[in-house]
């Protein structure tokens, strides 16, 4: 068993990468004990960086189209009012969409989500490791909370995760 007395996120860290070495020698009690802590403290931020940016881009939205409603004379708005019902709304779309590709604040939590989105694999590996645990526990109560859990950790990480076939599969484990 290792013990670790390092401070802060050097401790984290350092359970991060005694918690993959476990999981790789199919230590799985011990993978589950160092990683879960991890993992929960880092798709806290990841799930804070996704509201964000989501925060962000909504409004990002709302002044990139009142900067283009504000300037009538300008040739984005001329060239959009000429065209007519679903057009003009594509129009609109396609001018917000490339605006929101170079708008700083959007671009900037995008990085903070990327950044945060580091720990989705080693969710999945949890996630796994939580649906492992509940499959040999004997009891029901115990099975269904850590089932809970398990489900919990794969929602946390559906919008990056979810088109995969591995998170599908896993999901459905649950269920």
């Amino acid at each position: 068993r290792v013990v670790l007395h390092a401070p802060g996120s050097a401790q984290r860290e350092s359970a991060r990468i005694l918690g993959e070495i476990a999981l790789r020698k199919n230590d799985n009690e011990l993978a589950y004990k160092l990683l879960y802590p991890y993992v929960k403290s880092k798709l806290s931020a990841f799930r804070k960086a996704e509201t964000d940016l989501e925060k962000t881009y909504r409004r990002a939205q709302r002044e990139i189209l009142s900067r283009l409603n504000d300037d009538p004379n300008s040739s984005d708005y001329r060239r959009i009012e000429k065209l007519k019902g679903d057009k003009q709304a594509q129009a609109v779309d396609e001018y917000i969409q490339k605006k929101l590709a170079q708008h700083g604040r959007v671009k900037a939590q995008l990085a903070k989500v990327r950044a945060a989105a580091a720990c989705v694999p080693l969710a999945l590996d949890v996630g796994i490791l939580q649906l492992s645990r509940a499959r040999d526990m004997k009891d029901p109560a115990a099975r269904q909370r850590e089932l809970t859990e398990a489900e919990k950790t794969f929602l946390a990480v559906q919008g990056v995760a979810g088109q995969s076939d591995a998170y599908k599969l896993s999901l459905g484990q649950v269920y």
